[in-house]
């Protein structure tokens, strides 16, 4: 197996694009720190990605750009991978859905506008409607 897999316990960021292009799949099964944005980078630069299914985060849909998986189950996380790296065909059609998913939903351009909605929406005054009481609507 150590001629097949590679553990990378800590890299250099600028190393991580040709990194992750480099993977077959990314497994983001260890914890918060991989729940974060390691997924969406993961998938911009094309590999599948397995992740926690009890993960907060929705980046990678289930299916489509990678898998959810329970990360407290290893046979379930072992099965996933073994299954995504038997399947050439369905590995890159996860990759490529991935990279589709991020240039759509987490480009920059897509970032600041949902910010700026968000700062808006903030922004207005809430809007109140008058409480009719009974007594009053006699």
């Amino acid at each position: 197996m150590a001629d097949r897999v590679v553990l990378v316990p800590r890299w250099a960021h600028d190393d991580l694009p040709a990194l992750l292009r480099s993977a077959d799949l990314v497994l983001c099964v260890g914890g918060p720190a991989l729940a974060g944005t390691l997924p969406l980078e993961a998938m911009a630069c094309g590999p599948a990605v397995v992740t926690a299914a009890e993960s907060p985060a929705d980046t990678v849909a289930d299916g489509v750009t990678g898998c959810h998986v329970l990360s407290q189950h290893p046979p379930e996380v072992a099965l996933a991978v073994r299954q995504l790296l038997a399947d050439r065909t369905r590995r890159q059609s996860h990759g490529v859905a991935g990279r589709d998913r991020v240039l759509a939903c987490y480009s920059w351009d897509h970032v600041a506008a949902d910010a700026l909605r968000l700062y808006e929406r903030a922004r207005m005054p809430a809007v109140t409607t008058p409480v009719r009481h009974r007594a009053a609507a006699r």
